[in-house]
This record gives structure tokens, sequence and C-alpha cells, in this order.
């Protein structure tokens, strides 16, 4: 009797209704014909049900998927289709939906290109198990043999960014391997499709007050021409880094957010002053290290910001809800000191100047003693666009700089 696939309900044994925990495994698949069949013999030694998303193939992915089932009578395995490719998201979105239609608690998920291996699954379940409530996510080694230079920056970036959004300390936040608790995907909504979904969704859980919890896992890349990849670098990229800065501008207001967190006590802020504790962290690993470049890097562009007199304030309160180091975020600030900052005030004004009125201010025919609101109110103007601009362009460069430091000290 072959197994079941496409419309056919899978055979309830237990695991699908009724028990404390269940789970099944959410495959997304688009044009995986020729790896989907390996990954889905690994999941199924795990004797779990499988739900497989062929996500608008146009190579047969969903009838290489169907034909495996057929071929593993014992198994029990369903396959939805989209009729034309809607991004990662949706496929996932689809897989929730019939996982939670079975009855399971919890959805494994993991990607049909054959880079994770389903062996992990037991240990992430484990974890699922222990915190039932917990999103689970696969951590990848940091040194993967032929895993792109643009694939390992994106996911260090991709971590800072969490971090200043959460405060959590995660190595991997891009991993296609994780366990998510069907309750959660009810109680928390995303708005990013496609790739970016994978990435809002463990800020909002945190937020929703879901723990985030991560279980080391192997991962495999396979050579350039071997790789089938959909990612596309430019357009993907773009939506990740408009995603990221939408949260991150969430986390910067003053209310909070859903999750109740307690009161600090005057420990920590103490150890969050403590400008050692950055140092330290700095030493252990890229994301301390990131860190500090980045503290170091936003301290200048607050620092060349005409806000004289509030710099230490500004500094303090993005670094709180940041949930950065404040002290390298201080020391960058200092650029604003002489002789650099006059430096910085002449540039910002020539910048500021040049983009709002088309030329460079004239400073031979400047009086002071002759100024008039209107020329002071170009002034201003002129000196805060251009501040911003040319400390963000300061603030990069120290980050770049202070990242290469650090490489060539290591």
């Amino acid at each position: 009797m072959a197994g079941p696939a496409e419309s056919e309900p899978l055979p309830d044994d237990g695991t699908a209704s009724g028990a404390e925990f269940s789970a099944c495994v959410v495959v997304p698949v688009f044009n995986h014909a020729g790896s989907v069949g390996a990954v889905l013999d690994g999941i199924g030694r795990l004797g779990l049900p499988v739900v497989v998303v062929d996500d608008g193939s146009s190579d047969g992915s969903g009838d290489a998927a169907a034909a495996w089932a057929a071929a593993h009578p014992g198994a029990r395995l369903v396959v939805e289709r989209h009729a034309a490719n809607r991004g990662k998201a949706a496929a996932l979105a689809t897989g929730f939906a019939r996982a939670g239609s079975l009855g399971v608690t919890h959805a494994v998920t993991i990607d049909a290109d054959g880079q994770l291996d389903p062996v992990d699954i037991p240990r992430l379940v484990d974890a699922a198990v222990a915190g039932p409530r917990a999103l689970v996510l696969g951590d990848r080694p940091r040194a993967i043999a032929e895993c792109p230079s643009r694939c390992r920056l994106g996911r260090r970036l991709a971590c800072l960014a969490l971090r200043a959004q959460t405060g959590l300390r995660l190595h991997d936040t891009q991993c296609g391997l994780r366990v998510y608790p069907l309750e959660l995907v009810r109680a928390v909504r995303c708005r990013g499709g496609r790739y970016t979904f994978e990435a809002e969704v463990v800020t909002r859980a945190w937020w929703a007050g879901f723990p985030v919890v991560s279980v080391p896992v192997t991962c495999r890349y396979f050579p350039e021409g071997e790789r089938v990849s959909h990612f596309r670098p430019v357009r993907d990229s773009t939506l990740h880094t408009v995603m990221q800065l939408r949260l991150i501008g969430r986390s910067l207001l003053p209310w909070p957010t859903r999750r109740r967190e307690r009161p600090a006590r005057l420990v920590d802020v103490l150890g969050w002053l403590n400008p050692l504790r950055a140092w330290r962290e700095a030493r252990a690993g890229d994301l301390g290290r990131l860190e500090m470049a980045a503290s170091l890097g936003i301290g200048v562009w607050i620092g060349s910001l005409p806000w004289f007199g509030f710099h230490t304030a500004l500094v303090l309160y993005l670094a709180w809800r940041l949930h950065f180091h404040p002290a390298p975020m201080l020391l960058g600030s200092q650029v604003s000191m002489p002789p650099i900052g006059l430096a910085l005030v002449a540039a910002s004004v020539g910048v500021g100047y040049l983009l709002l009125f088309g030329h460079w201010p004239d400073l031979a025919e400047f009086d002071p003693r002759a100024v008039t609101l209107s020329v002071a109110g170009e002034l201003v103007a002129a000196w805060t666009v251009g501040g911003v601009l040319v400390g963000f362009a300061l603030g990069v460069v120290v980050f770049t700089l202070t990242m290469v430091l650090w490489r060539r000290r290591a």
C-alpha cells in the first residue's frame, strides 16, 4: 500500500493528536528535485510525519517527494503544492497550517537543499520537549568549508541586529533547521516575506515572551556549481536590511514590547557600565567584536551631530535600548572634541550647504556680526543635515577599521 501523498490525510497513530508534545517535519521545496529524496531518506529514519510544501517548482520536486512516499509504504508524508512560487515564508505558512490540522504541537523545519542533516533533528526535538514554548534554532559551525564570504558576513550582521533588538547573544539566526511551537506561530505576526521571515520571527518571538534557544547542528556547503540556492543577493539583502532597520527602529521607541522584562538592578547597571566587561566580550568572540565596533561607530556618528550638551544622554539612551555596552559608544562620541570636532563641523556645514542649497558656503563673505535669523537657520539646517551624513560615513569607516584591526590582531 502506497504512503499518503497529495491530499490524503496522514494516518493517526497518537503522535498527531492528544499528546502533550507531538511534532511533524515541514520541508519547503523549490526546484530541489535532485536533493529532496536524500533529505526525506534522513527524515524517514526518525519516524515523524512529514509535510512537503512544493512552492511552485518547475523541476518536478513535488512529484519527486510523492514518488519517495510511494516507494516507502510506511512513511507518513503529504505533499502540499503552490501553483506558483510564493517564497519561503509562504511555504512555511502552508506547512504550519497543515501541521496544525494534524493536531501536532510543534513543527520541525528543514531545507531541502541537503546542506542540513536530518540526523540533528532529534537533538532539537529534545530541546523543544524540555522547553515546549521555546523557539529552537539550529546553530551551524562558525567556519564551514565552501561557505561564501557574503553568507558569513550576513550571518554575523544578522546576529548583531538581533543583539540590538533583543539583547540575545546568538551566533546563528538564519539556520533553516529549527523547531516552532505552533502556539508561537499562531501568536506572532511577522510582516516580512520570503527569506526575511526566519530572521524576523526570532525577534518577534522574544518580544512576545517566547524563549529562544539554540542547539549546535552540522552543515555543509556544496561546491559552486553543485549548490542550489534561490537567494538573490541584491534583492534579498535589501529586504533583510529594511526589515532589520524596522525592528531596530521599534526597539528604540521608549515604550516596551509585549515582553515583560525584569526591572534592572543596580548590579545590572554597574555591569552594563563596566568597560572591562565590554573588552572581555570583544576578546571572547565575533559577536563581541562586532558589538564593540558598532558601538564605536554609533558613538562617532552621535559625536558628529550638532547637539552639543546632549551627546552623553543620547549615547546612554541608545546603548540601553540597543543592549550595547556604553563605554565604547561614549569613547566614539568624543570625536566632537577639538581639533577633530572643529574639522567635523566644517565638513558637516560644507556638505549640508552643498546638498540643501547647491553650493559650498562662501566664507569670504560671512560676517558673524551681521548674522540674521535666516542665515542662522540656514547654518543650523546645513550643519544638521551634513552632520548626519558625514557622521554616518565616518562611523562606517571607524566600524570597518576596528574590525580590520581586530582581525589582524587575531
